[in-house]
């Protein structure tokens, strides 16, 4: 039988969605997809007469593709045979595993990612300054407390007046291979994150664009036999579901899915990382371990010939948001040093250290426990660790550092041990807050997603100097910063401080701790559709109390409800220095607009942010402070002021 095409006068934009309808019902027809959804019109109202044609040409596009897919698919081997479910775990629902797909054909090729946005800010090289100028050009000296940079003409700018520099070089993704380490969070199928008593496969993500919320992750497994396909989001797909968990939208995150009945083993699996601005960034791994899909949790997987454990990986938590990452080649009384990707060797005092964390210990409560101590200290050192049963304890005392592979730990009255693979982490006691100091300092982001803090103190061809707040002087290699952020200069945004005093009262029991710089579910801060990089979100009642010293003269911000308030929110806003009213709104309402804040502050010390419960108890208050920044006194400041 022949079939030849029927040509019809169609434009091209019924011809695309004609093809797109066709790709997708070829696709239900190989089950690569779900049930045929074509939101194309049957007619176009401007166009008479072409409904016909239009059903015509589907009929005829419809049985070319059929053509083309008898002619040039290829009958799919038949599925591996599949071991009978575990009796611990839950009947798997009715769906057609990763493993089981065949290879793409041009008919059932998955629909094109969402095209690359242009970010916020280009990638640079460029200043920024706190009159929100940019200057599109590379920094190429630091002289006499100014930053040179290299424009035409070149130009000189007070290190105090610029906010951010861009060097150009992107966060790099990257992934390491952790394999089945008794973690059991997803199952099999695109139902939503559930145990089944198999262990899953874990991979560790870096090198994520910090504060960028994820929107999509597609994990193809690149077996020679057949492809496995595994979603953060499966909807309207035979996908898997594999599980995130990200803190924060941090550089760092951590990927959970099912294994497939194919042994991955020095197999490649290709990860593609969607987030809610269009972007993307791709990685392979190769996995270093096999895979089983019937290792139930508790049990050990199948050995590797691999390489001697090299020094384990940590996570140093500094103040002042600096975070490293690397091989741990020491741990003392005094300091920690570590192996990075763009140093051989840095050593940090623990007195700079608010955490360190071990991600090789990754029980189910591990990084939970972690976070809400470091995030809340005691008075003493706190060792979270994996007891038996993949229990998680906290056992306070003083830490002692590791030697022969075991933490020493003084508690409950002796000095003890405590084998250093079961520590998930470490941390120190309670430090006094830090006040707002009166010199500024800079914020370097590497595309490792490491984040450093001290003096950018020199610019040479290939290396930035920083000197740090513990005195060390390093040399940084300049491919490895991907930009620069200035901290207390002439303005600093209240986010980038931690404040002095936090008190959260919930009208109905259910608290909302504030967030910085990202909204009470983690997403974007955004007031009316407008998005906004820094900024507070807070949940009444909230009283947020920061130390300023007498060191500003003005506070700006603009105050609102973030938009998931949808028209329910009131609330009261105060401005407090010093105990005394700077500014009230006793009926802020998220119906209505933004309230613009500009308040002298000159001589204050401390300076209170106060949201409190309005007309409509604690309904949708969900409140945002966009851009809270304390200005310098400058006399030259009626020239220069923010947009």
């Amino acid at each position: 039988m022949v079939m030849r095409a029927v040509r019809h006068p169609l434009s091209l934009w019924e011809r695309v969605r004609v093809r797109a309808c066709v790709e997708k019902l070829l696709g239900s027809l190989n089950g690569r997809y779900g049930a045929v959804e074509c939101d194309a019109p049957s007619t176009r109202p401007s166009s008479r007469g072409r409904g016909s044609r239009w059903a015509a040409g589907l009929v005829s596009c419809f049985m070319l593709g059929v053509a083309g897919a008898a002619e040039d698919e290829k009958p799919a081997a038949p599925p591996a045979a599949t071991a009978p479910a575990p009796v611990a775990a839950p009947a798997a629902p009715a769906t057609t595993a990763p493993a089981a797909t065949a290879p793409a054909t041009p008919a059932a090729k998955p629909a094109a990612e969402p095209a690359k946005a242009a970010p916020a800010v280009p990638a640079g090289p460029a200043v920024v300054t706190i009159y929100d100028e940019r200057i599109d050009a590379p920094p190429t000296a630091i002289e006499a407390g100014e930053l040179v940079i290299g424009a035409e003409p070149p130009r000189r700018m007070a290190m105090d007046e610029i906010a951010a520099v861009y060097l150009g070089n992107a966060a790099v993704l990257s992934a390491v291979w952790i394999g089945q380490d008794n973690r059991d969070v997803a199952q099999v199928g695109g139902a939503a994150a559930k145990a089944n008593g198999i262990q899953d496969i874990h991979i560790r993500l870096a090198g994520l664009r910090s504060g960028q919320p994820i929107k999509q992750i597609n994990l193809i497994f690149q077996h020679p036999k057949r492809r496995g396909l595994w979603r953060l989001d499966p909807s309207k797909s035979p996908s898997w579901r594999l599980v995130l968990e990200r803190v924060q939208d941090s550089q760092a995150a951590d990927l959970y899915f099912e294994p497939n009945e194919l042994d991955g083993f020095d197999q490649r699996y290709a990860i593609n990382v969607v987030y809610e601005d269009g972007q993307t960034a791709k990685v392979e791994i190769k996995a270093a371990t096999h895979t089983d899909h019937q290792l139930k949790v508790g049990a050990q997987p199948a050995a590797t010939d691999a390489a001697p454990a090299g020094p384990p990986t940590a996570i140093v938590y500094g103040r002042d948001k600096s975070q490293v990452r690397g091989e741990m080649l020491s741990l003392g009384d005094e300091s920690i040093s570590l192996r990075t990707s763009w140093t051989d060797e840095i050593k940090i005092p623990l007195v700079e250290v608010r955490g360190i964390r071990f991600p090789a210990v990754n029980a189910a409560e591990a990084q939970s426990k972690f976070d809400a101590r470091l995030a809340d200290p005691a008075a003493e050192d706190t060792a979270v660790v994996l007891g038996r049963e993949q229990g998680v304890s906290l056992i306070v005392g003083t830490a002692h550092g590791v030697t022969d592979g075991k933490l020493g730990f003084a508690y409950e009255g002796e000095e003890r041990t405590i084998s250093q693979a079961r520590v998930a982490g470490l941390v120190f006691a309670a430090q006094p807050k830090r006040r707002a100091g009166a010199s500024p300092y800079q914020l370097l982001h590497l595309t490792s997603g490491d984040r450093l803090t001290g003096v950018w103190s020199s610019i040479e061809d290939k290396a930035l100097g920083l000197e740090t707040a513990w005195g060390a002087r390093l040399s940084l290699p300049r491919e490895a910063v991907e930009k620069i952020e200035f901290r207390n200069g002439k303005v600093t945004f209240l986010s980038d401080l931690e404040p002095v005093s936090v008190e959260e009262v919930p009208y109905f029991g259910r608290l909302f701790p504030y967030r910085r710089d990202q909204a009470l579910d983690g997403g974007p801060l955004k007031l009316k559709g407008k998005p906004y990089a820094k900024g507070l979100a807070v949940h009444s009642r909230s009283v947020l109390i920061y130390g300023i010293d007498g060191q500003y003269a003005s506070f700006k911000a603009l105050v609102g409800f973030d938009e998931s308030a949808a028209g329910r929110g009131r609330v009261v806003v105060r401005v407090l220095g010093d105990g005394r009213e700077l500014l009230a709104e006793p009926d802020l309402r998220s119906s209505g607009e933004p309230l613009a804040i500009d308040v002298p502050v000159a001589g204050v010390k401390e300076l209170a942010l106060v949201v409190d419960f309005g007309e409509a108890e604690d309904t949708g208050d969900r409140v945002i402070w966009a851009e809270p920044r304390a200005f310098r006194a400058d006399k030259n400041s009626d020239d220069k002021k923010m947009r």
